[in-house]
């Protein structure tokens, strides 16, 4: 049991670790491509990154998240069945990838540029580049959760990201220093070329951890889809919130705006991520707490973690209204002086869904996946029509507004579920001293 606990507390620090390296170097990119590249390009390279983020969301179906579990338990519980399934997830995520591919080539990415982008000349050269960062995506994604499945959390998190942005970093600054012309068409290619190296070197691990992975037979699509559907819905739905927004700025709008809005939306991000920190190292303690039914106890563990989250990422928004008028430029450059007003709006709707608390987290770990389910597609829905209705009336602000309602709302539906559901309460402490140690009693 102590070896145990020390295994997942080493993989939780690993994770945490992961997670923060990947929002720094992500930071510090946009950071470097904002003032290497000014606002058009950047507007540019912000709606290529969504389009990616997106399709490689179709791509995969959900077939990530179910990876970890059957990786996992051919692993622990069946050997001899790893390489089969290691064998079927790598496949089938290769097949569905190039079926979007054969998509995008047949005419519908020429239909969606020239519909919505005017027939942007920038982003119409890009369909290849697009395809092939899709592709590399993919298969990224899923090798990154079959290390997961294998217990190796200090690699996944290695190659979730973190990998590939440092070598794109190094790329961009090397061309840079040496005289190169850094145009956002240059830096897809960097980028394309980082996963690609990124890629082949995590699935050589793979190949030399899972023997007989070459040929053989394959598991059942349906047996590997089965769980995956539920899980893409739920997921797909916060991609969706997450990278629309800009998608429709750049249409709705001007690729300018994209570029402002988006380098905006960056700095915002970091208001979110303690959310996402504590949403690391929770479920462990929602399973036990939950099934050993200390629910008080339970609410306690994720009302004081969501409390002390909240803590620095309301010390960052003060920070923000302070300095909107000035700070994304003295980060991005003069052409971003107008990603002020942004960075309130969404900054205002960000922050108290933190402040509801990891709700969602806490009703999939428990069983109500439907709940989950359904509140996802509302919300979805929900969030497009606030976006498109109040961009449509009041231009990019009002798509900012929507964004920012919209997530709040899908918060407050979770948190409400999660109250109703479990008889568990998700959201901060309204006096801080709550948060001052209690002894919870967690079995061994």
């Amino acid at each position: 049991m102590y070896e145990l606990k020390k295994r997942i507390y080493r993989s939780g620090v690993w994770s945490l670790l992961g997670k923060i390296s990947n929002v720094a170097l992500s930071f510090l990119l946009y950071v470097i491509l904002a003032r290497l590249l000014g606002v058009e390009q950047m507007g540019v390279y912000y709606i290529v990154l969504s389009m990616v983020v997106l399709l490689a969301m179709l791509a995969k179906l959900g077939i990530n998240n179910t990876t970890v579990k059957i990786v996992s338990e051919s692993y622990k519980g069946n050997p001899s069945r790893l390489p089969v399934v290691t064998r079927s997830v790598l496949l089938y995520s290769l097949l569905t990838s190039v079926a979007v591919a054969i998509l995008l080539l047949s005419g519908f990415y020429e239909y969606l540029i020239r519909r919505y982008y005017s027939g942007n000349i920038i982003l119409l050269g890009m369909q290849c580049l697009i395809i092939g960062w899709l592709i590399l995506q993919v298969m990224q994604d899923v090798t990154v959760e079959i290390y997961r499945g294998l217990h190796d959390i200090r690699l996944a998190s290695v190659y979730a990201g973190v990998f590939a942005r440092i070598m794109l970093i190094a790329f961009i600054l090397f061309y840079w220093s040496i005289g190169g012309n850094i145009s956002v068409e240059a830096v897809i290619n960097m980028t394309v070329i980082a996963l690609s190296v990124s890629f082949l070197i995590s699935f050589s691990g793979i190949w030399r951890r899972v023997p007989g992975l070459a040929w053989g037979e394959l598991e059942k699509a349906s047996s590997i889809y089965s769980h995956a559907l539920a899980v893409f819905i739920a997921n797909g739905t916060m991609m969706l919130i997450a990278y629309l927004d800009i998608i429709m700025m750049g249409s709705m709008s001007t690729i300018n705006d994209a570029g402002i809005y988006g380098s905006a939306k960056r700095m915002v991000e970091l208001v979110i991520m303690p959310l996402f920190i504590i949403q690391g190292f929770l479920p462990p303690y929602i399973t036990e707490l939950y099934g050993q039914k200390k629910y008080k106890d339970l609410e306690r563990v994720i009302r004081v973690s969501t409390t002390i989250a909240f803590l620095p990422a309301l010390l960052l928004f003060i920070v923000y209204v302070a300095t909107y008028s000035f700070l994304p430029v003295l980060l991005f450059g003069k052409g971003f002086s107008d990603a002020g007003k942004y960075l309130v709006i969404l900054s205002i709707g960000y922050l108290l869904a933190l402040a509801s608390g990891p709700a969602t987290i806490l009703m999939t770990m428990t069983g109500h996946v439907r709940y989950v389910l359904v509140a996802s597609l509302v919300s979805a829905v929900v969030i497009v029509m606030l976006m498109y209705g109040l961009g449509t009336a009041y231009g990019p602000v009002g798509i900012a507004y929507g964004v920012s309602a919209g997530f709040l709302f899908r918060s407050v539906l979770m948190m409400l579920g999660a109250r109703r559901q479990v008889s568990v309460s998700t959201y901060i402490y309204l006096n801080p001293m709550r948060i001052l140690p209690r002894s919870i009693k967690v079995n061994a």
